[in-house]
């Protein structure tokens, strides 16, 4: 169960109002209704009091003591690609999240929510308190991050909530950041901000510019597995790749050349 729905259980099996838990702990009642509801959760100062309360751990407070031993960062990944609703994801996530705080792979899943739910609202209020909360959570990501592909990927999903937000020059300096060992996600992202910008000429020459990277990269390639097939006596594959090349070729000369 999630904190909201074991302080609400303990509450209850107590006999206790949110009335008189409110005003044991100096909150207002609608504290107690959020916290409950899983709307927000109380400052980290409390948790310690909630818990001597109720005369519980504060692993008891957030369910941990239904949690098996073997529940890992993977499991409650597992858990969360099988529930439907945002709004449940985005529970479990904080959950486990209260598990495992430093988990910069949940962060980024939760990170990813956020910004999915951003997208899809239509009120600009709740757009800007996820997409808020989504990139500090990708900012923590890539501070604290040893994965590379883990910092890109919070940098792709950063460049995604500057652009949301509509601030473009943001988005563009954030995909440069983006390593040269995902380049097709850097090259991906800069080119979708500036057609975001609208500047045409700037969208060719930049466009021009990486297919002409891509090109000669590609066929260098061909090239050096044509020399291998015919080293090996493929003389049917060399033939193959050979007019590959050559239709690589004419294709850039007319169009990107």
């Amino acid at each position: 169960m999630s904190f909201g729905e074991n302080l609400s259980e303990l509450r209850r099996s107590r006999g206790i109002t949110q009335k008189d838990l409110a005003t044991s702990l100096t909150v207002t009642v609608q504290a107690i209704s959020k916290w409950e509801n899983n709307v927000c959760y109380p400052s980290a100062d409390l948790y310690p009091i909630i818990a001597e309360f109720f005369g519980v751990s504060i692993d008891r407070l957030f369910g941990y003591s239904y949690v098996k031993e073997e529940d890992t960062v993977e499991d409650i990944e597992r858990r969360v690609d099988t529930i439907e609703q945002n709004g449940d994801k985005i529970r479990a996530l904080n959950d486990g999240l209260r598990k495992f705080p430093d988990s910069t792979r949940l962060k980024l899943s939760l990170a990813k929510v956020l910004t999915k739910v951003a997208k899809s609202t239509s009120d600009e209020k709740d757009v800007s308190t996820f997409a808020d909360k989504a990139i500090s959570l990708c900012q923590a990501v890539i501070s604290s991050s040893e994965s590379r592909d883990e910092s890109d990927s919070a940098l792709c999903l950063l460049c995604e909530l500057y652009m949301l937000q509509g601030d473009l020059n943001q988005a563009l300096l954030t995909s440069q950041r983006i390593s040269e060992l995902n380049y097709d996600a850097r090259i991906r992202n800069e080119a979708t901000i500036i057609s975001g910008i609208y500047d045409l000429d700037n969208l060719v020459l930049f466009c021009k510019n990486n297919i002409e990277k891509c090109y000669k990269t590609v066929k260098c390639l061909i090239e050096l597995l044509t020399d291998a097939y015919g080293a090996s006596s493929n003389v049917a594959g060399a033939a193959d790749l050979t007019n590959a090349n050559e239709i690589l070729t004419k294709l850039y000369s007319k169009y990107f050349s």
